[in-house]
């Protein structure tokens, strides 16, 4: 269910207007180097509405081997032997404009891996764009969406980077950094790559705002880029961006993320 760094480059491309040739550092797995890609920032999407105000509601009480997973406003509740992924995605109009972000929940068929059940939702307001569900994955999905909250983030609870002391058990490394990797119920991602130019990068993002973090090659002296955090998430990209170091004698990291 933890997806690998390049989980959200198609978000950070469409945010941020990157290109290069990205890295896949997957928990455990061996590095992969994904086809050069190149690609202009799509047109501007239209200003969400906001959502109504209204009262902070208690996190739910999950039961054993249950995540919570958010991205922007949408949280959902997904069993962790279930099978189903909960992906980052953009949304396109069919006239090729990214119009938002979105949430791929997927799970693909035992008998045959290139077959799968999905359904595209807004992440913004929870809204269903697309479903495609099999028979035999119908009960599951069910109650997969019959979970969805559509709910601003309370940043005042929330986990570290928002709130709390780094949790180091949750440190990885990959691409001559060690990093943390916030938990899914902060709607907080990380991805990296290796941008052209510019060398390797890891970063964060929620959706609405992007830091990243790079290396000088000649001095390794970490470079920390904010200028894509908006006002309301700057202490808590802040946090995050602090808490990476580069790979060395004090930070030793392995060719693959732990």
């Amino acid at each position: 269910m933890n997806k690998p760094l390049l989980a959200v480059s198609a978000l950070l491309v469409a945010c941020i207007g990157t290109a290069g040739a990205y890295v896949i550092a997957s928990p455990g797995g061996e590095e992969e180097v994904v086809q050069q890609v190149e690609t202009a920032t799509p047109s501007a999407s239209p200003t969400p509405e906001p959502l109504p105000t209204v009262a902070p509601l208690p996190p739910p009480t999950l039961a054993p081997g249950v995540t919570l997973w958010r991205w922007v406003n949408v949280t959902l509740l997904i069993p962790d032997d279930s099978g189903v992924t909960f992906e980052h995605t953009v949304i396109y109009s069919t006239a090729g404009e990214a119009v938002g972000q979105g949430i791929d929940v997927e799970k693909a068929d035992a008998s045959d891996p290139q077959v799968s059940s999905h359904i595209l939702i807004d992440a913004q307001n929870g809204a269903i764009f697309q479903e495609n569900v099999r028979d035999e994955h119908r009960a599951l999905f069910d109650a997969v969406i019959a979970t969805l909250v559509v709910i601003t983030l309370d940043s005042s609870t929330a986990a570290w980077p928002y709130n709390g002391d780094p949790p180091e058990a949750r440190r990885e490394n990959s691409l001559e950094f060690s990093f943390i990797r916030p938990t899914p119920d902060t709607g907080l991602d990380v991805y990296g790559g290796i941008g052209d130019p510019g060398g390797a990068f890891v970063g964060i993002t929620n959706g609405r705002s992007g830091a990243t973090v790079s290396a000088k090659s000649d001095t390794a002296e970490l470079v920390k880029d904010l200028t894509h955090v908006s006002p309301e998430d700057m202490a808590t990209f802040q946090r995050w961006v602090d808490a990476v170091f580069p790979c060395n004698e004090g930070h030793p990291c392995s060719s693959v993320s732990q």
